[in-house]
């Protein structure tokens, strides 16, 4: 049982999501892949509490959809935890030894809380980097 959720705010290595939002995990997960990774809480709102109102299946659905939304796919690890307030799921995304773009060819990393894009040169920054490891 996660007791500290309430403990918990967004941040480099966490993101909160009431409900799965297909464009918006997508770009998380190629965010956390493209930095030092992180988990996704779905069913959590900002503040930390579960909200209960999430269902495995949906999560399933929208995370299938936003993995097909990344290039190449980003691996994750997903699995249903009990919150004091109800049910949230944990979608956790490790560092990936591979630069990762959206379909529609934004790079972004985890900056904080945000999901930020990349500029050319930050893209080629990155992608040095990645493959020297």
């Amino acid at each position: 049982m996660w007791t500290d959720l309430h403990e918990r705010r967004p941040g480099q290595l966490w993101a909160f999501m009431p409900e799965p939002e297909v464009q918006l995990l997508a770009e998380t997960l190629v965010a956390f892949a493209n930095s030092d990774g992180g988990t996704i809480l779905i069913g959590v709102d900002e503040t930390g509490q579960a909200t209960g109102q999430v269902y495995a299946d949906e999560v399933e659905v929208a995370l299938q959809a936003a993995v097909r939304e990344c290039r190449p796919p980003v691996e994750v690890r997903w699995h249903q935890a009990a919150a004091e307030e109800g049910l949230a799921f944990a979608i956790v995304v490790p560092r990936s030894p591979e630069l990762h773009s959206l379909a529609d060819g934004r790079v972004l990393v985890r900056t904080g809380a945000e999901n930020r894009p990349l500029s050319g040169d930050q893209i080629r920054q990155l992608a040095a980097t990645k493959s020297t490891g």
